[in-house]
């Protein structure tokens, strides 16, 4: 199954100001977990509904790892937190 997923202005599966969304399109019950660079969680979570789940990260700016894992599905992107 192939996901397009798009947010107004922006063509990427994650993005972040103060906050990390991700697109849950059918994903729904997967994991969301957050890694620093040093490969440190810094945030795990359940996605609770189909489309967009906004989770607030208290983290310090900079890049951060996010990997989304429903059943054998496994996608990992980058974000840019700014505190």
């Amino acid at each position: 199954m192939v996901h397009t997923l798009q947010q107004p202005q922006r063509q990427d599966r994650f993005w972040s100001d103060t906050q990390v969304n991700v697109n849950a399109a059918g994903l729904m019950g997967g994991t969301v977990v957050i890694y620093d660079l040093t490969g440190q969680v810094i945030f795990s979570g359940k996605l609770v509904q189909e489309g967009w789940n906004a989770y607030q990260v208290n983290a310090r700016t900079g890049f951060y790892l996010v990997r989304v894992t429903q059943g054998s599905y496994t996608v990992t992107g980058k974000v840019f937190l700014t505190d």
